[in-house]
């Protein structure tokens, strides 16, 4: 086995093409187990990686080096494998993400699971001594068409869940980022006698639901209450009734079920799914809205619309945007000239 550069897989096989080399590079390796590997298969990875970070581990006798530089804490290889610890989301390209690390949980078992331990970085570090500060992430200024975005058209992830007419809820919202943080927020709506807050899709990309709304409630609530506004300009609106499993998009009451949409504006790539808990809360209505290619772009698809997609958020999610060079020391993008912003996700000039 050689770490680093290479790692040995034996069982390396996806849906799409992969290398079928004994020795996969360790790029080839964090691109095929983002496909929707079998679960075996990211358990195999996972175990290599585990034994990566063992070997690594040796040359400090088996102790966290520089005790995590303060921005970690020191765990056994048990413990990383248990919890898939150090997972850690890499980049998102095209509607997929790419993760590092331990993979998927599993039960390590080997002479040094409790003898040899290693760093799990806080969010925001990395490194195996986590002295390293992760930079900020955007979409590229220049890769805005659909050959850059999986040869969809280009769009930011699109969520949905469904609210009951419960009356008085107190509804939790979850989400968690790029860097592993998760932030939860409550939020109290009256769906019963509340506006909805419809916004119809004509009318998307122009308006915004009223402050007094259920959508308008949600949408301040996560606005505010994500650190460093990550969220701060997230979109939410209601967007139709669902009667039966069946959808019926721009028209809306408060009592009856009304299905809700979050886009992710301002946070580039693929973004996981919120967790949703609370008493007008519709169990396993959370998911990616499906959507059809129109001429000018896509539109949310109609129940047994053909060619459908899900808006996972394919446009990119990239250190510094591609466009800058990332300070570990600070944690800022060092931009290249013609571009800034505090991901470099902005042109300011046409660069010769």
């Amino acid at each position: 086995m050689r770490c680093g550069k290479a790692t040995r897989v034996e069982r390396l096989t996806t849906q799409q093409s992969a290398p079928t080399a004994a020795y996969a590079t360790a790029a080839q390796v964090n691109a095929t187990v983002s496909l929707d590997l079998r679960a075996q298969h990211a358990k195999d990875v996972s175990f290599l990686r585990l034994l990566c970070l063992s070997r690594k581990t040796w040359v400090s006798a088996g102790k966290c080096p520089r005790q995590c530089s303060g921005h970690g804490q020191c765990r056994t290889l048990r413990e990383i494998a248990a919890n898939a610890l150090t997972k850690v989301r890499t980049k998102s390209e095209n509607g997929i993400q790419f993760h590092e690390g331990v993979l998927e949980k599993f039960e390590y078992n080997l002479w040094d699971a409790d003898m040899n331990q290693a760093c799990v970085c806080d969010p925001g570090f990395s490194s195996n001594d986590c002295s390293e500060r992760l930079c900020p992430r955007g979409d590229d200024p220049l890769t805005k068409s659909r050959e850059f975005c999986g040869e969809r058209p280009c769009h930011n992830s699109v969520q949905q869940f469904d609210l009951s007419s419960n009356g008085v809820s107190s509804l939790r919202f979850e989400f968690a980022d790029w860097k592993g943080r998760s932030q939860a927020i409550s939020v109290s709506v009256i769906t019963s006698e509340d506006a909805p807050g419809l916004i119809t899709e004509a009318n998307a990309a122009s308006q915004l639901a009223g402050s007094l709304t259920t959508a308008g409630k949600i949408m301040f609530a996560i606005r505010t209450a994500f650190p460093e506004e990550y969220l701060s300009q997230v979109e939410v609106r209601a967007a139709g009734t669902v009667a039966g499993g069946v959808f019926t998009a721009d028209s809306v009451s408060p009592g009856a079920t009304n299905r809700y949409f979050i886009t992710f504006i301002g946070a580039p790539g693929r973004q996981d799914l919120i967790k949703l808990a609370g008493e007008s809360a519709v169990d396993n209505s959370v998911n990616y809205v499906e959507a059809t290619e129109t001429a000018t772009g896509y539109a949310t698809a109609a129940s047994g619309a053909p060619d459908k997609f899900f808006l996972y958020g394919n446009n990119e999610e990239l250190p510094c945007s591609g466009r800058g060079a990332c300070n570990k020391n600070t944690g800022l993008c060092e931009c290249f000239a013609g571009y800034y912003g505090a991901a470099c996700d902005y042109q300011n000039v046409l660069v010769m």
